[in-house]
């Protein structure tokens, strides 16, 4: 959703919620309350929708580590002379794993199961 799109589903269940007669509030802060409730909820309702910055992203830092430390291991092996596939084969298929894990996570638009 976008955060316009929020901002007035929010205000228009707020101005609901404040119609009640049992709402100590005045109609005339739906405004106000929909932008706080909005500025509160935003980044969960971001998270939640996969719309977070990727610096925010799980994912997307864990597979960066991975890549940075597989190409440390890499970068080692070479520079030792140490080319053997049990040394290199798992750093390769982190590596993959990992650009697959952020091909996935960049790519998609909507949690898995919704």
């Amino acid at each position: 959703m976008k955060p316009a799109a929020l901002q007035f589903e929010i205000q228009k269940q707020v101005a609901d919620v404040l119609r009640r007669p049992e709402v100590p509030v005045s109609n005339s802060d739906v405004r106000e309350v929909a932008s706080l409730v909005t500025n509160q909820i935003a980044p969960a309702v971001a998270f939640q929708t996969n719309n977070e910055p990727w610096y925010r992203s799980y994912v997307t830092l864990g597979s960066l580590g991975s890549v940075i430390t597989a190409v440390g291991t890499l970068v080692t092996a070479f520079a030792s002379g140490d080319l053997e596939p049990e040394v290199i084969t798992p750093s390769i298929t982190v590596i993959l794993t990992a650009l697959f894990a952020l091909y996935g996570r960049w790519r998609a638009t909507r949690p898995i199961g919704q």
